[in-house]
């Protein structure tokens, strides 16, 4: 099977018992980004069951018993991590092409300068802007944290977390 030949990869959450074993212990080595060969002895892959093709599964055909299986998967993405750093480069050349408006648009300076007290201010306004922004698609992407024994917290998006997506074949 080849997530890549399909044109989309395969996303999983690791810890879920979602995937093989062999994946489990593999995939969090990788680095974002990484694409690497995971070589998965039987015992951490399908054991001396096997598996059979399932109608609804990623995969395609029969593993059989005892198979020590190869992958070449690629790490694309920890937590929308990378999706997140994207929107906010996004968000700063947003922010630098108003900033870029307000130093060669004399009008448009007067009315924001109005607005905002000068440049410092209206730069100040994007940051802030900006901020909100990424905190609310962060919100979106990543779910609430749970500290031990309190409520669920807001995302940080610095930890690593469960979730992978990567491709495999």
């Amino acid at each position: 099977d080849s997530s890549r030949r399909k044109g989309r990869p395969f996303v999983c959450t690791l810890g879920t018992g979602a995937v093989i074993q062999g994946w489990e212990l593999g995939l969090p080595r990788l680095s974002l980004g990484e694409r690497a060969v995971l070589t998965v002895s039987a015992e951490v892959a399908y054991g001396a069951h096997g598996c059979v093709d399932r109608q609804g599964a990623s995969g395609t055909g029969v593993i059989p018993p005892h198979a020590h299986l190869t992958f070449d998967v690629e790490l694309l993405d920890i937590n929308h991590k990378l999706a997140l750093k994207k929107y906010r480069e996004s968000l700063d050349d947003w922010a630098a092409s108003k900033l870029a408006k307000f130093d060669q648009d004399a009008q448009f300076a007067a009315k924001m300068s109005k607005k905002h007290g000068g440049r410092e201010g209206y730069a100040a306004s994007l940051r802030e802007s900006s901020a909100a922004k990424y905190e609310e698609e962060r919100a979106k992407k990543l779910p609430p944290r749970h500290e031990p024994g309190g409520a669920p917290q807001q995302p940080d998006g610095g930890g690593d977390g469960g979730g992978s997506e990567g491709g495999g074949g």
